[in-house]
């Protein structure tokens, strides 16, 4: 784990959030592998309007996202204790994570920076922030992968890292690699 870049602690959650994962990864959708390139550490400053909104999404959560977070661990009293109060920090990192993870999903359904900035009430340069945070982060979660000789975990992770970079769905990966080409206008050639 020390040459993926990881303190000893991140490296301690890293293997733990993998290991978990090898055993309950939720593939129906794409929010287990995006929560699992999302920085342990994330520093978000979530105010009580943000905890509201997520409460509001949790809400409104399909199955698969509930099964989500179920596998990762996301407690529902967390969400109602910090609408109001604190709770303990290791289920409000999970809280925080999985929240940020559900901007980044936005993004690589190819929803732009300022509609996902809308929509989490955040500066759209936090979301680029953001994105950028995920992809490094990714990178360290490669390598940790690598040294653990867990290449399935590595291979997905790579897959979603690209995905992440370019702010696009499965489909549009290979337009999206192409120099110069933009989102949008692969989405066009695409369909």
């Amino acid at each position: 784990l020390g040459l993926s870049g990881l303190s000893p602690a991140e490296g301690q959650a890293v293997h733990r959030d993998l290991k978990r994962a090898r055993l309950n990864l939720v593939l129906a959708n794409d929010l287990h592998l995006v929560y699992l390139i999302t920085p342990i550490r994330i520093d978000i400053n979530m105010k009580h309007e943000h905890w509201e909104k997520f409460w509001d999404l949790y809400l409104r959560f399909c199955d698969l996202d509930n099964a989500v977070a179920k596998a990762v661990d996301l407690k529902q009293s967390v969400l109602l204790k910090r609408r109001g109060s604190s709770t303990d920090p290791e289920s409000e990192r999970i809280a925080r994570r999985f929240y940020v993870a559900l901007m980044l999903r936005d993004l690589i359904e190819e929803r732009t920076h300022n509609q996902v900035a809308e929509k989490f009430a955040v500066p759209a340069g936090t979301i680029q922030s953001l994105q950028d945070q995920s992809i490094m982060f990714a990178s360290k979660l490669r390598i940790v992968c690598q040294r653990l000789g867990w290449a399935d975990m590595e291979a997905l992770i790579g897959k979603f890292q690209s995905r992440m970079s370019f702010g696009t769905q499965d489909d549009l990966l290979d337009l999206a690699e192409i120099p110069g080409m933009k989102t949008f206008r692969a989405r066009i050639l695409y369909d």
